[in-house]
This record gives C-alpha cells, sequence and structure tokens, in this order.
C-alpha cells in the first residue's frame, strides 16, 4: 500500500474567508454612524478655530499697524466685502484689511497709508482672504447686521459674537468683548 502524504497551506479557507468579511461588515456598519457625527463635530471644531484665528490676527495687525483693521464677509467676488446681500453667512468667507483712509470698507483697490512708520506710502491694505469653506458648516454672527468686525489701533473693538454650526449636535459660540479679548464656548443652542 502507498505511503499518503499530505502537505498542510497556510492560509485561509473560503469559508473563513466569508465568515471574516461578514463580521467585519457588521462593525463597520455599527461604527459609520458614529463616523458621520464625529466628522460633522470636527468641521465645527475646525470652522471655529479658522474664524478664532482670523479675528485673533485682525487684531494683532490692528495693534501692530497702529489702525483700524477689519474683518469682513467675503463678496461673491472673492475680492471685496459684501455689503448688500441677504444672507450673512461667513461660511462663504472673509477678508482682513488695514482701513487707511478710515471710510470702513474695502473696494478692492489698495489705498495708501504709511503702515510703518517710515513717512513713506505703503501699498498693503489688504491683509488676507479666507475663501469659501467646503464644508457643510455656518459661521453667522448674533448680531443679523454684522457684517464686519473691527479693531482699533489699540486692540479694542465692538462687542460681538459668531455661532458655528451645523447639522451636529456641536456648536461653538466665538464672543469678541469690547475690550478686544476673543473667547470660545461650546453651547446647546445659538439662538
Amino acid at each position: 500500500m502507498p505511503k499518503t502524504t499530505f502537505t498542510y497551506t497556510n492560509g485561509f479557507s473560503l469559508v473563513e474567508l466569508i465568515v471574516s468579511i461578514a463580521i467585519l461588515s457588521v462593525l463597520v456598519s455599527m461604527g459609520a454612524p458614529s463616523f458621520k457625527e464625529f466628522i460633522k463635530q470636527n468641521e465645527v471644531y475646525v470652522g471655529s478655530e479658522e474664524l478664532h484665528r482670523a479675528l485673533f490676527y485682525t487684531r494683532s495687525q490692528a495693534l501692530k499697524w497702529k489702525q483700524t483693521v477689519y474683518l469682513c464677509l467675503l463678496n461673491d467676488d472673492e475680492r471685496t466685502c459684501d455689503e448688500s446681500s441677504s444672507s450673512i453667512n461667513f461660511n462663504q468667507g472673509w477678508l482682513i484689511f488695514v482701513d487707511c483712509n478710515n471710510d470702513g470698507s474695502f473696494n478692492g483697490v489698495l489705498a495708501s497709508c504709511d503702515l510703518d512708520g517710515d513717512s513713506v506710502a505703503d501699498q498693503s491694505e489688504l491683509l488676507h482672504i479666507r475663501q469659501a469653506f467646503t464644508s457643510s458648516i455656518d459661521i453667522l454672527p448674533t448680531q443679523k447686521t454684522l457684517r464686519r468686525m473691527s479693531y482699533n489701533m489699540i486692540g479694542r473693538a465692538r462687542s460681538g459674537s459668531f455661532c458655528i454650526e451645523n447639522s451636529s449636535s456641536k456648536k461653538t459660540k466665538i464672543i469678541i468683548a469690547s475690550t478686544g479679548r476673543i473667547r470660545t464656548e461650546q453651547v446647546e443652542s445659538c439662538r
């Protein structure tokens, strides 16, 4: 009688592979809803951090240049401040500019002013442009008419606040005191 030898192979059988994939798909389907909520909450966090940094930058530039510096709602042309649209949502972006001629507006034309005190006119009114957000967050001022935030030469501001929200349960409020101090807090409702 011939001797039979068995050869062992390393790997998975088809049944083991199918069972493993079935278990993995059940685990993924259980984790997907909470992962979507995590992504939405992260969008709120990123939006609030970006606006907080922009406000801080606006204040620091006002102190640096000893001029009034504005953060305003970005227009559709992405080069000027939005002064007229019915929707006031800073998720469409903002721009930060030095108000050299003290008219409170930026119309896309650089004004001349002496920003660094060397008695030479500088052509650097526009400081920063933030394009529109690609996520589904809303960045809404709590005062319905607030289209711009300004800091004067000593870092003071008109008090105001912004609420950052989307369909997640997490909402963030950024509060600007008249002294220019910026603070962030988690809130249940933006209303």
